[in-house]
This record gives C-alpha cells, sequence and structure tokens, in this order.
C-alpha cells in the first residue's frame, strides 16, 4: 500500500513540474516576443540597460503627461490656439485638458493617437538622456549606425515601449563586440483599460446628462440662493443680484459634484460628509446646524446614509472596474457661461401685485427664472497600484450644457453682454451696419410655417432697438415674409420676435464685419427666429383634502390660499405659469396634441398646504372652444415637518387620487 501511495504522489510531482514548466515556457516567449529582447555578451549588459533605462524614464514622463492633459502630449493647432476647446486647470500652459465634448464636438484621443503622441515624446527626448554614450567614454565607443525611431504598443495589462537605434559597440582595441538595435521596454500601467473607462463615462453623459442632471438638482434645491419658481407674500422688492445666483451655483458645483460615484469602481461608503452645502438639510443641514431641529432621527453623517448615497451613484454601464476610483470635480476658479431670464440687467426680480378685498393688506411676489449654464466638469481616474500594474492617474474634461433649466446637448450659446456707455440708445440703434435678413417661423413639433406681421427687437447689451416686422410688403418671389434691414454692430446680438398668439422667440446673432469678405461687399447674413403658437387661458384651483386613504370632494380655495402653477413640455422646450386668484392666464402650446408635466403648489399664507404633480395632454377640440382650465390640487393636515415631507416626496402618487386637469 505505501509503495502505491509513493507512486501516487510522484505521478503528481511529475505532472505539477510539466505544468510549471509550460507556464514558464510560455510566460518567456509572451515576455520574448513583445519585448524582443538582443541576446549580448553580459559585459554589455549596461550599455543595453543604459538605453532601455532611458526609454523608460523618457517614457513614464510621457504617460504621466498623456495623464495629466487627457490624452495629449502634443496639442493640434486648433486647440492650441482656441483657448475655449480646452480646460486650463492650471496656470502651466503645457498642461491643458482639451475638452473630449464641447459645443455639441466630440474629440476623443484614440489608442493609435495616443502611442503616435508617445513614441513622437520619447524620440525628442532621449537623445539628452543618452547623451552620445558619454557615461561608457572610459569603456567603450558606442558608434551609431543610424536615426532614433520609437514605437509604441499599449496593451490591455501595460504599455511596451521599443527605442529602435542601431549602434555598434566597440572595446578599446577597436574590436566590434556588438551591434545592437532593439530597446524594448514594458511600463505595468494600465492606460487602455483607464481610456476606455474614460470612452464610457464619456458615452453615459451624453446618454444621461447624469451631471447636468445633478447641476440642475443643485439649482432647484437651493431656492433662496437659486431662485427658480415661486410666490412670497409680502410688501417691499424682492431682487435677486445675477453675480450673486452665478457665484452660488459656482459654490454649490464645487462641494456637491465631488460626491458624484460610479457604480462598480472602488469608492467608500463610510467617510463622513464634510459638506456645507448638502442639498437636503436632514443629513447635513446647509447652515451647520443639528439635523434633530428637523424633527427627524438624527442619522451619522456617511455617504450610505446621506442624500448622495440615493442620488449620486451613476450607473454607466455593466462592467465593473473595482480596481479604479474616479472624481468629478469644478473648482471656481473654472470658466463658466451663465444667463438667466427674465433680468434686469445685473438684477433679477420678481413681479409684484397688490391684491384686493381681504388681501389688500399684503403684497403678492411671483417669479419664474430659467438657466442657461455652459461649464467644464474634469474627470480624474485612478488605477490603484497591484501586484502587476503601477497606479495610473487619468483626466479628461468636458463641458455640461443646460438651456433653460433642460439638459441640452446642441450647439447653443450663451452671451455676455458689455454696456457701450457712451452710446445712448438712440444713437446707437442708428449707427447700422450690415443687412440683416430675419424671417419668423411658426413651430409645431415637426412641422414650421412663415409668418407675417411678427415685431422684431434687436438687443445688444443694454440696448433696445425696435427693428419693425416681417412685413407682406417685403415678400420674395417666393411669397416668404421677412424683414430685410440694416442693423447697429454687435458681435453678440439677440433678436427677439413678438406677435399676439405667440410664444416669445429668440435667437442670438453676429452682426459684425466679416473678415473674409471685401468692406464695400458686407452682408450680415440671414437668421430665422421660431415661435410656438399659444392659447391663453383663465385659471381656477380646486382642493381635495386628503384623510387616511379617502380623497373627499372639491371646495373651493379659502380667501387666504393661493396657488401657483406651472406647465412644462420637455421637448418643445416650453414653460408657462400662472396663479390663482390672482388674474394671470395661463398659456399653452395650441394647433397639436402636447403632452404637460403639471405642478401645483396650494399655500395658506406662508405655508404650503397641497399640491398636484402629473402629466396632462389636453384635448385638441377641447382646446379650440374652452377659456378656461380648472387645476385639482390635493390637501392635508399635517401633525409635523416631517409628515409634511413625506406628503410632499409622494405628492405625484398621492395626485393620482384627485381628477387631472380639465378644460371648460
Amino acid at each position: 500500500m505505501a509503495i502505491k501511495k509513493r507512486g501516487q504522489i510522484t505521478v503528481f510531482i511529475i505532472v505539477g513540474l510539466i505544468v510549471l514548466m509550460t507556464y514558464f515556457l510560455l510566460s518567456q516567449y509572451r515576455k520574448e516576443s513583445i519585448e524582443e529582447t538582443e541576446v549580448i555578451i553580459p559585459e554589455l549588459i549596461p550599455v543595453q540597460q543604459y538605453v532601455m533605462t532611458c526609454t523608460k524614464t523618457i517614457g513614464q514622463e510621457a504617460l504621466d503627461i498623456i495623464g495629466l492633459n487627457g490624452g495629449y502630449i502634443y496639442f493640434p493647432i486648433r486647440i492650441e490656439n482656441d483657448a475655449s476647446t480646452y480646460l486650463q486647470s492650471s496656470p502651466i500652459g503645457d498642461l491643458k485638458n482639451p475638452y473630449w465634448w464641447y459645443n455639441n464636438i466630440q474629440s476623443v484621443p484614440e489608442i493609435s493617437f495616443m502611442e503616435s503622441q508617445i513614441s513622437d515624446y520619447v524620440k525628442q527626448y532621449i537623445g539628452n538622456c543618452i547623451d552620445n554614450f558619454s557615461a561608457f567614454y572610459n569603456q567603450y565607443e558606442v558608434i551609431g549606425l543610424g536615426q532614433f525611431d520609437v514605437v509604441t504598443e499599449i496593451g490591455e495589462e501595460d504599455v511596451t515601449i521599443k527605442t529602435i537605434y542601431p549602434i555598434e559597440v566597440k572595446d578599446k582595441f577597436n574590436k566590434t563586440l556588438a551591434e545592437l538595435q532593439k530597446f524594448p521596454v514594458v511600463i505595468p500601467v494600465r492606460l487602455k483599460q483607464v481610456h476606455d473607462f474614460a470612452k464610457q463615462i464619456l458615452e453615459g453623459e451624453g446618454r444621461d446628462a447624469f451631471i447636468e442632471r445633478k447641476i440642475i438638482d443643485l439649482i432647484s434645491l437651493d431656492d433662496s440662493g437659486i431662485p427658480t419658481t415661486g410666490i412670497d407674500v409680502s410688501c417691499g422688492s424682492k431682487r435677486w443680484e445675477i453675480a450673486d445666483v452665478k457665484d452660488r451655483l459656482k459654490e454649490l458645483m464645487q462641494a456637491n459634484l465631488p460626491y458624484v460615484k460610479v457604480k462598480g469602481t472602488n469608492f467608500n461608503e463610510n467617510f463622513r460628509i464634510t459638506s456645507d452645502f448638502s442639498p437636503i438639510p436632514s443629513y447635513t443641514p446647509v447652515d451647520g446646524t443639528d439635523p434633530v431641529q428637523y424633527n427627524l432621527e438624527f442619522v451619522d453623517p456617511i455617504y450610505e446614509n446621506s442624500y448622495y448615497h440615493y442620488h449620486y451613484i451613476w450607473d454607466i454601464s455593466d462592467i465593473t472596474y473595482p480596481n479604479m476610483k474616479v472624481a468629478f470635480n469644478y473648482d471656481q476658479s473654472w470658466p463658466i457661461d451663465f444667463y438667466v431670464r427674465p433680468n434686469h440687467g445685473r438684477y433679477m426680480q420678481s413681479n409684484s401685485h397688490s391684491a384686493g378685498g381681504i388681501m389688500s393688506l399684503f403684497c403678492l411676489h411671483i417669479w419664474h427664472f430659467t438657466y442657461d449654464v455652459i461649464t467644464p466638469i474634469k474627470v480624474t481616474i485612478v488605477d490603484e497600484k497591484t501586484k502587476d500594474n503601477d497606479e495610473y492617474a487619468f483626466n479628461f474634461a468636458f463641458k455640461t450644457q443646460i438651456n433653460h433649466n433642460q439638459p441640452d446637448r446642441s450647439n447653443f450659446v450663451i452671451e455676455s453682454f458689455d454696456a457701450r456707455d457712451t452710446y445712448l440708445e438712440e444713437e446707437y440703434c442708428a449707427d447700422v451696419d450690415n443687412e440683416i435678413i430675419i424671417t419668423a417661423m411658426e413651430t409645431v413639433k415637426d412641422t414650421k410655417t412663415e409668418i407675417r406681421y411678427v415685431n422684431i427687437t434687436f438687443i445688444c447689451g443694454s440696448y433696445y432697438c425696435d427693428m419693425g416686422s416681417t412685413k407682406s410688403y417685403l415678400e420674395d418671389a417666393t411669397g416668404i415674409p421677412k424683414l430685410k434691414k440694416r442693423f447697429p454692430y454687435c458681435s453678440n446680438g439677440i433678436i427677439r420676435a413678438n406677435r399676439e398668439g405667440y410664444q416669445e422667440g429668440e435667437v442670438f446673432i453676429q452682426t459684425g464685419r466679416r473678415l473674409d469678405r471685401d468692406p464695400e461687399d458686407q452682408i450680415g447674413g440671414s437668421f430665422i427666429v421660431g415661435l410656438k403658437p399659444i392659447k391663453e387661458f383663465n385659471v381656477s384651483v380646486v382642493k381635495h383634502k386628503l384623510v387616511g386613504e379617502v380623497v373627499g370632494g372639491e371646495t373651493q380655495l379659502g380667501d387666504e390660499e393661493q396657488a401657483t402653477i406651472v406647465v412644462r413640455n420637455k421637448d418643445e422646450k416650453f414653460e408657462s405659469y400662472a396663479v390663482y386668484p390672482i388674474e394671470w392666464p395661463l398659456k399653452l402650446l395650441n394647433k397639436d396634441f402636447f403632452t404637460y408635466d403639471v405642478e401645483v403648489y396650494m399655500m395658506d399664507n406662508d405655508t404650503i398646504t397641497g399640491g398636484y404633480s402629473g402629466e396632462w395632454t389636453p384635448d385638441k377640440n377641447l382646446m379650440r372652444v374652452s377659456d378656461e382650465a380648472v387645476f385639482h390640487v390635493v390637501t392635508k393636515d399635517f401633525s409635523d415637518e416631517e409628515e409634511m415631507f413625506l406628503f410632499f416626496a409622494s405628492l405625484e402618487d398621492n395626485s393620482k387620487k384627485v381628477p387631472v386637469p380639465e378644460l371648460k
């Protein structure tokens, strides 16, 4: 029996040795096939290692620069000469992050491009490192037989850089010892995997607009610092300085965007939330006070328990990267294009109304602002060190775009205007330059129709110029009404179009001289401004009280109750709002079926007591004959603020218990 067992052990040992030798031979074969290391006499190994060390040192520098600059070492002329194409996140001019996406342009450096950039960098600087083999003057004579060449291969697990430099090595007796040519090195960084992950993030952003939606959330959740839609019952002015609102958004983005995490990557769920600008007071109050004051159970403010855990973890794809960390950053010193409408120059302010009857003792302020924001975001990916790979960091940047409080990947421009104080408005408007043609188009879903008698206003900074209208006598041979007129000079102007029965339309234009044209032959160009047909409706609001799970019948609002109504159609980028019982009509898109997102909030003095949230598709036939829209809100008596918070958190479900809006 012992002999049999010994025989079995011997067989296992032999099999194990065969497996080990096979693995060793395959590893050696792979290594030799990749590195193509030339076999030389031992005395010349220092010469060979000298070139390989220079290759690795310069190659590592190239990889570091690639990681800092988002895939670039040498910037194309179109980037070098245009500051709008890159994020200058460092005062050092050679460190730039060219945008991988901006102005509807995607520009991602591919693997082959990075390989050529690394090769060019090594080729440029390796000669300084080798220094004509001066380190071996006392031992050998090294003669170059040709020019440097460098080949780079970015593989799945590492980067191979091969310097091709034919040399002849002679001893002091002029005897040739060897001719060497290839000096390959392998740098164990997973640039390809990091690059693939970066592309997935960019593709996910194009699909999900995740970062834009987080910025929109920050705007919506900080209504005291960044006003959106609201009503206030008080006398006195309601005014915000645009510069302060802009700074507040920059502050919020810098503080909150680093909490965005990517599902399937390496991040710590137990780190403490330290931001002073958390969007939800139940975990990290904006003013730093104890959450107990909100009548909520105290929760340890770590990431896993926070608002961010439920809203800031981004599920990009099914592929996981457990060894990688990713961070999203915005710095307040970085550029931001910011525009708010409506505005009054430096300020934004509410529309004030004095109420009659029992409400005559106070004033009602109403505001509804929309924001355009274009800002860069920098993404840093860190592939952590393992037994097989070195740590590697890679940065890239892209722009986020928000248009009228909605993500927008189209190519639109936010303008900043500089007032020309030396001109009076009349003088400016009279100082005309290029001839401009304006066509007004009625836009209803996929159809467009020219409109005549549309009043055109030209705006440049603080100047407003009445330019006339698209009258019929200016029709050309095609029968299309146009406004054809010389406009004042403005590098960044706005055309504003108005006609009764249409929502106001806007388009950005440039009326400056074109450098590629003769001064005597200046043509400013043609522009189209779109207007959406609308119809106005009187508004009434009725309420339904929720007791338990049962909703009562409709009743009229009390004397001190009022409601604000907002309807949105995201596809048409349309918003309208009204206030009840103030005689403030509601505008709806006309001439087709449209679905709206409806939000109604009811207030009793300064306390929100009810609301409605849901979709609504008005009947097109009723649109023609109706002149009133009735909105139903659900209300409830709240025992404490926590119950109120839960009610409004489930407002969409509660709203299904009352009738949808109706036309009468």
